[in-house]
């Protein structure tokens, strides 16, 4: 099978996994997290409960299986950011796919609920913070291992790499709070943008 079949199928994989990922926090921001099944996401979605599980393991994955998705987009991100770019400039390019998702949302019938799922149900919310701090460590990995190639203006040490790249997943985490308990009219990417600012430009 050739490359541009294989994005084809992927492309028509994400899809769907979309489509059954949005049904489900329909549901789940309606109906409750424990409330909902499995066999009332895949009726939602037009599918089987069977084709459900060949794209989601876990009813938890569905909640959380963005976060994947997310994953790569901020690392395809980061592996293409031009060289001399400021550590802070191309984590806070980084962060929109996080914020155009959250700003896609119906905040007050999916986005807000969700949140609360996620941070009030001890399993997902131990499941979410686990996959965060994988994300910010290879993030941190990734900015730190660029600036130890060849050519680059200044290598970063791991104390470098680390703490600017805890204190943007702080911004973003405080974002998120402040987003949820203002019930403000802007963004989520105004409110991201905002918090950023507060602690950068940082120069490294």
């Amino acid at each position: 099978m050739n490359d541009e079949s294989m994005s084809l199928r992927e492309r028509t994989r994400r899809a769907v996994r979309k489509e059954i990922a949005d049904a489900a926090n329909s549901l789940f921001a309606e109906c409750g997290y424990d409330a909902t099944t499995i066999d009332a996401v895949a009726e939602k979605a037009g599918l089987s409960q069977r084709s459900i599980f060949r794209y989601f393991a876990s009813k938890e994955e569905l909640v959380l299986g963005k976060f994947e998705f997310m994953a790569e987009e901020m690392l395809a991100i980061l592996q293409s950011a031009p060289e001399g770019e400021p550590v802070w400039q191309t984590l806070q390019r980084m962060f929109t796919p996080l914020a155009r998702h959250a700003d896609m949302l119906d905040r007050r019938r999916v986005a807000e609920p969700m949140q609360r799922i996620i941070f009030e149900t001890p399993a997902l919310f131990s499941a979410y913070l686990e996959k965060m701090q994988h994300l910010q460590q290879a993030v941190t990995d990734g900015f730190y291992n660029r600036s130890q190639l060849r050519g680059a203006s200044r290598p970063l040490t791991r104390l470098e790499a680390q703490t600017i790249v805890a204190a943007a997943f702080g911004c973003l985490v405080s974002a998120q709070k402040t987003w949820f308990a203002e019930g403000a009219d802007r963004s989520f990417g105004e409110t991201l943008d905002q918090a950023m600012k507060i602690v950068g430009p940082n120069e490294a």
